[in-house]
């Protein structure tokens, strides 16, 4: 994403992104402050309705959110640009591959027009002097030489485009898996989730089978960071995280969502199946004890919140998410009575 501006107003954007992340106590790190400076300079009105939701509701820019809101509208461009650098490496030897097969080629032609006009001259019944038909068998022995030799090249040439080109799969393969992973928990990240529950709304939608997401919190996950530290934090997010992936099946699609939020898209699953999903879920993370290394000091037990909803006939990705939404809203209001 490139911008033109001019060099007052990039910086006074830049100061305001610098003001708004010490505001929130934020690490100005190049994803953070990519953020929040193209908020501060208006160049992305997704980014700031949402930028500006989160601070209207009284909630705070956190790390999370930022690493979320730069993959969600800024990871297409460095898988463009993987796509720009592979291309420009296969270009290349391409080229280096196609003049070499130039050459092999020339080499040939030329090859076979003097082999050609010393056989016409024979079958005139040309007299040739035998030194002169051996000098015309050596050049031909020499072209000969020649043209295997540029031959050779030009296999090598394709054989090297050949590895660019697996190179390059690898390369964006690996850009791919980067963008669509949450780096803590090995997870999907929010961007790929729903790309991936867009795909199977559709599907569902033309074969009537059953689709259900469950959203997971961890519940009073803000208290156990403050109490044991953000790696305590870190390990609890990591437990969930591997619960839900060991429970996954088939087309099941396990996501981070949120900060301490997980999500489950659940192809052919009905609400009422999911709930069975949920309790095994729920019971497993809360079985398990995270112990402090410091002082071997046992977290309390994880206890997870869940929500399900089933998607209804017209219903889009936005309102299903909504509704899941508001089934963890409700147990959060209810549970702070």
């Amino acid at each position: 994403m490139e911008y033109a501006e001019q060099t007052d107003r990039s910086e006074s954007h830049a100061q305001a992104a610098l003001g708004l992340l010490k505001s929130h106590a934020v690490a100005p790190n190049p994803i953070n402050y990519t953020v929040a400076y193209v908020h501060e300079a208006g160049r992305d009105p997704e980014l700031s309705r949402a930028i500006d939701g989160l601070l209207t509701d009284g909630g705070q820019l956190t790390p999370d959110f930022l690493r979320e809101a730069f993959e969600r509208h800024f990871g297409m461009a460095r898988e463009a640009q993987a796509v720009r650098e592979g291309g420009a490496r296969l270009a290349a030897e391409a080229e280096r591959a196609l003049s070499a097969a130039e050459g092999a080629r020339s080499a040939l032609d030329t090859a076979a027009d003097e082999a050609q006009r010393l056989a016409d001259r024979l079958e005139q019944g040309d007299t040739i002097d035998p030194r002169r038909l051996a000098e015309a068998a050596r050049g031909l022995a020499l072209l000969a030489r020649r043209t295997a030799q540029r031959t050779e090249g030009a296999v090598r040439s394709l054989d090297a485009a050949t590895d660019q080109i697996g190179g390059v799969r690898r390369d964006l393969d690996k850009v791919r898996r980067e963008l669509a992973t949450d780096p803590l928990t090995g997870l999907a990240n929010r961007r790929h989730f729903e790309l991936r529950l867009g795909e199977e709304i559709a599907l569902a939608r033309e074969t009537g089978d059953p689709l259900t997401v469950m959203l997971v919190d961890v519940e009073g996950f803000d208290a156990i960071a403050a109490a044991h530290g953000p790696g305590i934090g870190d390990q609890v997010l990591r437990l969930v995280g591997k619960t839900l992936a060991d429970g996954v099946r088939g087309r099941d699609v396990a996501a981070r969502f949120g900060a301490q939020r997980f999500a489950v898209a659940l192809p052919h699953t009905t609400e009422s199946e999911s709930g069975a999903i949920a309790e095994q879920i729920r019971n497993i993370v809360s079985g398990r004890r995270i112990v402090r290394r410091d002082n071997r000091e046992a977290v309390g037990r994880i206890a997870l919140s869940v929500s399900r909803a089933t998607l209804q006939p017209g219903e889009d990705i936005g309102r299903l998410i909504a509704r899941a939404e508001a089934g963890l809203d409700g147990r959060r209001t209810r549970s702070a009575r």
